[in-house]
C-alpha cells in the first residue's frame, strides 16, 4: 500500500501549475455532450418514492436506441434465457427492475461519452472501472441503508464519478497524456498530478460536469468530494460509500500498476465506518465475478 509520506512534497502541498482559467474551464464543460434525457429521467423516477416500475419501463421504451440496446444485452447469451424476450417490460419481470434500471443507465452514459481519446487514455478501461465502482458502491451501501433512492444514487455516483477524467482526455489531451506518464512514474495518485498539472483534479471537475447536467445535489457533491473527504466524518452515506467502492474496484480489479498506485489510503473515518480494511470485504464479494462480466456486457451494449 503507498504512503502519502513517501510522495514528493509538491504533490501534497502544491506548486505552481498550468491552472485553467475559468473562462476555458466553462467553456470545456459547456461543450461536453448532454445527459441522454433517458438517463436522467430514469435517475429522476429513482429519486420518486412513488415510482412505479412501469413508469421506468415507459422511460426506457421511448428511448428506441436504448429499447434496442437493452433487448439485446437481455437476449444475449449472457443471460441464457430459454424464451425470447420481445419488451422491456418482459424484460423487467425475467431479470428485475433493478437489473434493467442498473442497463439503462449504463448503456445510455457509456454512449454519451466518445469511444477513444488521443492520449493513451483507455475508454474501455475507463467504463470498467467506472461500472465496478458504481456496482461496490451499491453493494456497500446495501449494508447501512433500506431506502433504494440511496441505494440507485450511490450506483449513479459511481458509474459518473471519474467522468472529469474524460472531460481532461478530450480537451487537454497532450497535457493529460504527460500526467498519466508522471503519475506512473512518481507513483503517485493520479488526482494530485491532475491538481499539480491543472489547478483542480477530475473529481472536481466532474462535479462541475455534473451540475451542468443539472443532475441531483447529492449526486454532484459525491462525485466532486470523492477524493476529498479526509475530515468528513459526518459525510453523507452516498459519499462514503462511494470512497469505499472506488477503492475496492481497484483493489478488485488490480489490472494495471495504475490501479496499485490509485490505492491510496482509505480515509479512516471510512474505515471506522466499514468496521474493517478495505481488503477483508474482498472474500464477501460472492457477486464480484458476476459485476465484472455485467461490466463488460455493458460497455459492449453501449459502443
Amino acid at each position: 500500500m503507498f504512503s502519502a509520506s513517501n510522495w514528493p512534497d509538491r504533490y501534497l502541498y502544491g506548486q505552481e501549475s498550468m491552472t485553467i482559467d475559468e473562462n476555458r474551464l466553462l467553456k470545456m464543460v459547456a461543450q461536453m455532450p448532454a445527459f441522454p434525457a433517458s438517463a436522467y429521467r430514469i435517475i429522476e423516477l429513482s429519486n420518486d418514492l412513488n415510482c412505479a416500475p412501469r413508469d421506468l419501463v415507459e422511460v426506457i421504451e421511448h428511448d428506441p436506441i436504448l429499447t434496442l440496446r437493452i433487448l439485446k444485452l437481455v437476449n444475449s447469451a449472457y443471460f441464457g434465457l430459454a424464451t425470447e424476450v420481445t419488451s422491456v417490460k418482459h424484460a423487467v419481470v425475467y431479470l428485475g427492475i433493478n437489473t434493467i434500471k442498473n442497463a439503462g443507465l449504463s448503456i445510455a452514459a457509456i454512449g454519451t461519452l466518445p469511444k477513444t481519446a488521443n492520449c493513451g487514455f483507455d475508454m474501455e478501461r475507463f467504463w470498467y472501472h467506472s461500472l465496478l465502482t458504481a456496482a461496490m458502491a451499491r453493494t456497500v451501501s446495501e449494508a447501512y441503508s433500506q431506502d433504494e433512492t440511496e441505494r440507485s444514487n450511490c450506483f449513479v455516483g459511481g458509474l459518473l464519478h471519474d467522468v472529469g477524467k474524460a472531460v481532461f482526455a478530450q480537451f487537454v489531451p497532450k497535457e493529460y497524456e504527460s500526467c498519466l506518464h508522471r503519475s506512473r512514474e512518481d507513483a503517485v495518485p493520479f488526482y494530485l498530478i491532475e491538481a499539480e498539472e491543472f489547478g483542480l483534479h477530475h473529481a472536481e471537475l466532474g462535479g462541475q460536469v455534473a451540475a451542468h447536467w443539472h443532475l441531483p445535489e447529492e449526486l454532484v457533491l459525491a462525485i466532486q468530494n470523492h477524493h476529498s473527504l479526509d475530515n468528513a466524518a459526518e459525510a453523507p452515506l452516498i459519499e462514503k460509500s462511494l470512497v469505499a467502492g472506488n477503492q475496492l474496484s481497484r483493489l478488485a480489479a488490480r489490472e494495471s500498476e495504475d490501479d496499485i498506485v490509485e490505492l491510496a489510503l482509505l480515509p479512516p473515518f471510512v474505515k471506522d465506518w466499514i468496521g474493517c480494511e478495505i481488503e477483508e470485504l474482498l472474500p464477501v464479494k460472492d457477486t464480484l465475478e458476476k459485476e465484472c462480466e455485467n461490466a463488460r456486457m455493458y460497455i459492449s451494449m453501449g459502443s
